[in-house]
């Protein structure tokens, strides 16, 4: 992707944009590569290759308990997803989005866990910082990776105080979705807060609801009222703006506005079970779609997978808890 001048068209960028994400969201290594060469991933060569397909009715593997501390040291507007099944991934014959890395279709059924309303903010974030003294991976690098006249950069200074590099202040972003933060720092804070990043089963779930809608919102089209997306120009907005697009169950902004990380382990498709354990350094699954990408990104069968060390200003996370319910 070269850099456009001030007479390139807005399609142009938005074809640069759709062609990083493609690479994301279909999960090919050749299309991984070119994203490489264009600066969309990092270090391709630490990417475990998918494990060969296994039966397809086979069980999924559930994630560790996580049991909330007594004294959480932050509050969540926590929403409950009851117990119940729900259809995840793709029916081609009624999506023409489909991809075959959401196929085949199938049901799932999921105990009651509650979920983050909205995704963790840099103003939750900053608290465990200033508690912690954590250093995220962009910090110690120096630099992350920042959308910009067209293009991914890697920009020094740009961090989850400041997503799009040191010139602007953190204040500007304090109810923003957290971004520049890698998988493994998305991590740490769950560690701390005493939650959970979602399975990528919770995550679809707590988006799409028992009918199998293909927004969270429900079947139209996403328009600005319901969703930040296609704006590439642009960039992230304040959690829970957009009501009208909640989840059936109230959750708000689960397409759109920032892509978010999932405990659980990329697989190519689901003719095998998913693999939720926190250990390996295999890339990991989000979900959603951000600010950044066309309308095709924020459906709620959409999948990527990066490494869990990459970072850029369109990666955040929400949390989960399990176990208790406060």
């Amino acid at each position: 992707m070269g850099t456009p001048d001030e007479s390139t068209p807005r399609r142009t960028l938005l074809s640069s944009v759709t062609r990083s994400l493609t690479a994301l969201v279909r999960g090919s290594d050749d299309d991984l590569e070119h994203v490489l060469a264009e600066g969309g991933l990092e270090d391709v060569d630490e990417v475990a290759q998918p494990r060969p397909p296994g039966p397809a009715r086979a069980q999924p593997r559930r994630p560790r308990s996580s049991h909330v501390p007594e004294s959480v040291p932050l509050t969540f507007d926590w929403v409950t997803i009851p117990t119940g099944s729900f259809r995840m991934g793709s029916d081609p014959a009624f999506d023409l989005d489909a991809l075959e890395t959401e196929q085949p279709q199938h049901r799932l059924s999921t105990p009651q866990f509650r979920i983050s309303r909205v995704p963790v903010t840099v103003a939750q974030f900053a608290v465990f910082v200033r508690a912690t003294g954590y250093r995220t991976a962009a910090e110690e690098a120096g630099w992350a990776w920042v959308w910009t006249d067209g293009e991914w950069m890697s920009v020094r200074g740009a961090s989850w105080q400041h997503p799009f590099g040191p010139e602007r202040a953190a204040a500007d972003f304090s109810r923003c979705p957290v971004t520049q933060v890698s998988w493994h720092d998305a991590q740490a804070f769950c560690r701390w807060a005493g939650v959970c990043l979602p399975t990528e089963i919770e995550w679809e779930k707590a988006a799409r609801g028992a009918d199998a809608r293909l927004y969270p919102w429900g079947n139209r089209p996403p328009e600005a009222a319901l969703c930040h997306c296609d704006n590439p120009e642009g960039e992230m907005d304040a959690v829970g703006q957009r009501r009208s697009g909640a989840s059936a169950y109230g959750v708000l902004d689960m397409g759109g506005n920032c892509w978010e990380w999932c405990l659980t382990k990329w697989r190519p498709n689901y003719t095998t079970p998913p693999d939720d354990d926190a250990a390996g350094r295999e890339p990991r699954v989000v979900r959603g779609g951000s600010y950044i990408g066309d309308a095709g990104f924020v459906r709620c069968a959409t999948r990527g997978r990066l490494n869990p060390h990459y970072r850029d200003c369109s990666v955040g996370f929400r949390v989960v808890a399990r176990d208790r319910f406060g």
